[in-house]
């Protein structure tokens, strides 16, 4: 019955669990979207509990209780009753006294299994909680933890300083103490060895033979770099403890350029730029007053998402790369609207994936000047940039006691030059002609398309917006509005039930929409038109770009996908295209024995990386006044760490005019194809792992290290080194190199 339940593929990974589960291994199910990780965890749940473990299933978020729970219907499993850490059913008291009573007995009671979540097994203002004793009592030596996602109890290890102050293992490490305490170990992730940093959470699998110590795993793995990754994956298969499948993409991958206002670009870049400048004559005057507040045992605390670090940062909390990646979606609206429009008028099903719903900064502008819903609020991005820019002039001082005070700087301390850059910011602010871009580029779609006739569902999280009204003048007025939350299963659920079924035209949404969800032409689905997938606004998170990819192409599709990725025909966004690639081919290496990415960008390149810093740096040190005016990313014998000196220059293009920043994206590609066509040449490109015919003839092989007794796995094997004679295919040194 079981196995009627489960495709050939689930069966044989179910098998190997069983497999490892008996010889108290840990198994790591690394299958790609689609595969049905749900169900074949539910079976080797249901294997433990039949061996006379308790299951202790940790998943991504509550959310996915229904989905778990699923699985085991869908594998015709009943009697299964979940004890949720997190969803008190019967109130808060009773659910408190459930707790209370499992951890004096030990004993479950007419529940047979926990759900928990990674957000649950953390520390609550740096305490210990009842359910993580719970947890601990549970799963040690009879507990069977299951940890979908593993990846996300990677985290940050606790300190040395924090067990000096007896504080409590932080999350990572408390999943880490489960793991050792646990009396068999399943994990599941497509991206289980996303970070370096997490390879010791897996110390349950045969890697912990090839060290004495596990925490010294990151550190190893860190110096073998992609290559080293690609042997640990291989060798993990080959111990029979890692199954990954993935079947290549059916779907139809390409890249679209879509129109912008340039004049608008070149316009934020100026109020970019005179922020850029305010800052540096703001540092001087920020150093004076920590110094004088030093003397005061008190230290300053410079925003991070603001001024220098916000130009200086490449990740989306900082002030160019939040504004930008809203302003550009805004942008790219009207054309999102016009794709999805061309979609249904050709019979295809569209969607549509952002990253920003743009919803705090509209509920605090709403808060701030006492817009209750119903009532009109006239916000713009010119909003928004005054409100990065003044946070740009506030700094926040704390004491020694941990009293904390932001304040605004005064004209006295900036000084005359800083007024009058802070004056230029607000001219540049001033002259920016913002009114056709739609705050809530979310609603306005909403808007654009139902007045074209279509039905639109929306799968996010948010729980306000604005109501886009058209006047008789054809433009648009906004008005605050607040909704029930639309993060709950049962809303997600059916908005998906009804685009599937024909009910809804058109799905737009952000990451909530990437998981635990099937948006594709199902065999089972009565609405079966071709899907066609716009990611509008690429995510920060690798993971989510590929679980959007996921949910449109999957098995029992009737046909396959089309999936676009819609850029801004500007350079800056070409860089973002960079990012997505690079992540895409970075994660295939740290899962699979192939870095090449499944996904081809078309004209994207993957140079974010130590070639690309060789690239940035000659061509900063070819144009020393554009590095002045990018504030100086290349500093002569400065270390510079894997992609950093490549981030900071392409990071820093929204200071630059549009055309500015073509010549210098211009410079860059040009150099970074000729620099890989020449590596590609010798045979010496790190970044790939080829196999080169090397007509190799091994003349001795010495034994370095000796491999264990119990040679069960390749990781007690011993290590040997070959002595060779090759056909290496580069150039012989030159008399001056010899």
């Amino acid at each position: 019955r079981l196995f009627d339940a489960l495709s050939a593929e689930q069966i044989d990974s179910v098998a190997l669990g069983i497999y490892n589960f008996d010889r108290d291994s840990e198994f790591i199910i690394g299958d790609e979207t689609g595969f049905g990780k749900t169900r074949q965890l539910a079976a080797l749940t249901v294997y433990g509990m039949q061996q006379g473990f308790t299951p202790v299933y940790v998943t991504k978020d509550n959310n996915l209780y229904k989905d778990v729970l699923g699985g085991f219907d869908e594998i015709g499993v009943e009697g299964i009753q979940a004890f949720k850490t997190d969803t008190p059913d019967q109130g808060k008291k009773a659910h408190k006294l459930k707790t209370e009573q499992i951890l004096a007995s030990g004993d479950l009671g007419d529940q047979n299994m926990v759900l928990t979540t990674y957000s649950q097994i953390q520390t609550v203002r740096g305490k210990e909680t009842p359910r993580r004793q719970l947890l601990r009592e549970i799963v040690a030596d009879d507990g069977l933890l299951i940890m979908d996602e593993c990846h996300l109890a990677g985290g940050g290890k606790t300190t040395i300083r924090d067990l000096e102050k007896d504080k409590p293992p932080n999350g990572a490490m408390f999943a880490r103490e489960l793991k050792e305490k646990a009396g068999r170990v399943i994990s599941a992730s497509a991206t289980f060895a996303k970070y370096p940093e997490v390879m010791d959470l897996y110390s349950r699998t045969d890697m912990i033979k090839a060290v004495e110590n596990p925490e010294r795993l990151p550190d190893l793995i860190n110096q073998g770099g992609r290559g080293l990754q690609e042997i640990l994956s291989n060798q993990l298969t080959e111990a029979g403890q890692y199954f990954r499948r993935e079947r290549p993409f059916q779907a139809e991958f390409k890249t679209v350029n879509l129109e912008v206002d340039k004049q608008l670009c070149d316009a934020e870049s100026k109020v970019m730029d005179a922020i850029v400048q305010f800052d540096q004559i703001k540092q001087g005057v920020v150093q004076g007053i920590s110094d004088d507040l030093k003397a005061e045992a008190k230290r300053i605390n410079l925003d991070n998402s603001t001024g220098g670090a916000g130009v200086d940062s490449t990740n989306f909390t900082s002030l160019i790369h939040n504004y930008l990646s809203v302003s550009n979606l805004a942008k790219k609206v009207e054309a999102g609207v016009e794709f999805a429009s061309d979609c249904l008028e050709r019979g295809e099903k569209p969607c549509i994936g952002v990253a920003s719903t743009v919803e705090a900064f509209i509920k605090d502008y709403a808060l701030e000047h006492h817009i209750k819903p119903g009532e009109e609020i006239d916000v713009s991005f010119k909003d928004m940039l005054l409100h990065y820019a003044s946070r740009s002039r506030e700094i926040s001082t704390r004491t020694a006691y941990g009293k904390s005070e932001r304040r605004w700087l005064t004209d006295e301390e900036i000084g005359l030059d800083g007024s009058i850059a802070w004056d230029n910011i607000m001219d540049a602010i001033e002259e920016l002609e913002t009114s056709s871009l739609p705050i809530s580029p979310i609603d306005f779609f909403k808007t654009k398309m139902t007045e074209l006739g279509y039905s639109v569902g929306e799968v996010t999280g948010r729980s306000s917006g604005i109501n886009y009204v058209k006047q008789e003048d054809g433009s648009y007025l906004g008005y605050y509005q607040t909704f029930k939350a639309l993060n709950t299963a049962e809303i997600k659920r059916q908005t998906t039930d009804g685009f599937n079924q024909g009910e809804i035209d058109c799905l737009i949404g952000n990451r909530t929409m990437s998981t635990g969800i099937s948006l594709h032409a199902s065999e089972n689905f009565i609405d079966q038109k071709q899907r066609h997938f716009l990611l509008l606004q690429p995510e920060g998170d690798i993971n989510v770009a590929k679980q959007f990819f996921g949910r449109f192409d999957r098995t029992g599709q009737v046909n396959a996908p089309k999936i676009t990725i819609g850029a801004a025909d500007i350079p800056y966004e070409r860089r973002m295209q960079s990012i997505l690639m690079g992540k895409l081919a970075g994660l295939s290496a740290n899962t699979t024995a192939n870095r090449e990415s499944q996904v081809d960008f078309g004209e994207s390149r993957d140079f974010l990386n130590t070639y690309g810093d060789q690239v940035a740096e000659e061509v900063l040190k070819d144009n020393p006044e554009l590095n002045y005016r990018l504030n100086s990313p290349y500093e002569e014998d400065r270390e510079y760490t894997e992609g950093e000196l490549i981030r900071k220059l392409t990071g820093r293009l929204p200071i630059l005019s549009t055309d500015e920043q073509e010549f210098v994206m211009q410079q860059v590609e040009m150099g970074y194809d000729s620099l890989m066509q020449e590596l590609d040449a010798l045979g010496t490109n790190t970044l790939k792992s080829t196999t080169i015919d090397l007509d190799a003839v091994i003349f001795s092989t010495v034994e370095v290290a000796p491999g264990k007794k119990s040679r069960d796995t390749p990781f007690s094997a011993p290590v040997t080194m070959d002595i060779l004679d090759v056909a290496s295919g580069q150039k012989p040194y030159t008399s001056g190199q010899v």
